[in-house]
């Protein structure tokens, strides 16, 4: 007699991943659990009227209170993970914005826009991912494979799009050759022709 086995973890990984919503679905069910976040830290994302909302530098940083600073760090933050959810289903806003400002938290603890309120900050326990804000960066991770998802089908759809195209060019080469070899044997049995009168 034979024992039942279990699914495997590469198995119950698949059925897990394929019972998750896709796209809009994905980047709606992460926004709102990033606006959960913001009203249990008692912070907004959307808040641009603090002093610290703005760019600075190493002295100006230092010249803050220990309050602010959290605020503005966790604020970008807070920024940072938005726009990536943003980018989920925005593909301009992929292909405006490198990979290289948030493809780890090191990149995502250097990434500085003034123009989107995104400060850098120093310290790593700010991102650790069991740290103080670890759900902040869990919704991070899950953003980021998200978005490295959507890049993945764009590039599948492009690379279908390309090989069709190569069909298309590679069948009208051939007609072309045919046209090609037919006007030659006219041209040919005309110059017969010609020679016969």
């Amino acid at each position: 007699m034979m024992a039942s086995r279990s699914p495997s973890l590469a198995v119950k990984t698949r059925l897990k991943l394929a019972a998750k919503p896709r796209g809009s679905e994905l980047a709606a069910d992460i926004r709102r659990r990033l606006e959960l976040f913001e009203a249990k830290v008692g912070v907004s994302r959307r808040d641009t009227s603090e002093i610290w909302d703005r760019p600075m530098d190493q002295a100006d940083v230092f010249k803050t209170s220990p309050s602010d600073k959290g605020k503005r760090t966790l604020v970008s933050v807070m920024r940072k993970v938005g726009l990536l959810i943003d980018m989920i289903d925005d593909q301009p806003l992929r292909a405006d914005i490198s990979r290289d400002y948030y493809k780890d938290r090191t990149a995502l603890r250097g990434w500085m826009d003034a123009s989107r309120g995104l400060w850098p900050w120093k310290d790593p326990l700010i991102d650790k991912p069991d740290g103080r804000y670890g759900e902040l960066i869990a919704l991070y991770f899950e953003s980021l494979a998200a978005v490295e998802a959507a890049d993945k089908g764009k590039n599948f759809k492009l690379r279908e799009r390309l090989d069709e195209q190569s069909r298309v060019i590679i069948e009208l080469e051939r007609q072309n050759l045919e046209l090609l070899n037919r006007i030659y044997k006219l041209l040919a049995s005309m110059g017969k022709s010609d020679a016969k009168r």
